[in-house]
């Protein structure tokens, strides 16, 4: 075998290995380009990061920052937002927000606030639990009329906050 063809054989062989490795990310870019941006649902508007894969199901958007490479355990990040169908006392999502986090072996929660320009969601906050996310959140925002849900690495964090705090109500 000639230099020539040791040089395309190798070549061709890093590109096959980097289309195996990176085939998470390709298909992502793809899916992702034609999604519009924000996404509504329902009676609201959410913004959500073009990195970010979105899913709708049974009355729950669910949205979550995949790996890019076949290396990751799990997701960095993923938030779940329900309308609320009917007027709920506060006091009755904060004691249900305590037995999510609870069930899922979150115990040390702490009350975390996003303001917003459609008022405050509240919510509850763990950083204990199973393993692979490092913190838990149930949030409520009873003028906007929603419930969200996230688990995210501390890196997923910041982005997984920042689409709750963009959820506005539709014109």
């Amino acid at each position: 075998m000639d230099q020539r063809t040791k040089v395309v054989t190798l070549i061709l062989l890093l590109v096959l290995m980097m289309a195996i490795v990176w085939w998470p990310g390709v298909v992502l870019v793809c899916k992702n380009s034609f999604r519009e941006n924000p996404v509504r649902f329902q009676n609201l508007e959410i913004r959500v990061p073009s990195r970010w894969m979105v899913l709708e199901n049974n009355g729950v958007l669910k949205t979550w920052k995949p790996c890019l490479t076949r290396f990751c355990e799990s997701t960095e990040a993923e938030v779940s937002i329900s309308v609320l169908t009917k007027s709920v006392d506060d006091t009755i999502l904060r004691k249900s927000s305590k037995g999510v986090l609870g069930r899922a072996g979150f115990d040390d929660q702490l009350p975390k606030t996003i303001p917003s320009n459609d008022g405050v969601t509240e919510c509850l906050e763990s950083s204990h639990g199973r393993p692979g996310l490092q913190s838990m959140a149930v949030c409520f925002n009873l003028t906007l009329g929603f419930t969200a849900l996230t688990g995210q690495t501390q890196k997923g964090a910041i982005e997984g906050y920042e689409i709750i705090a963009s959820i506005r109500r539709l014109p």
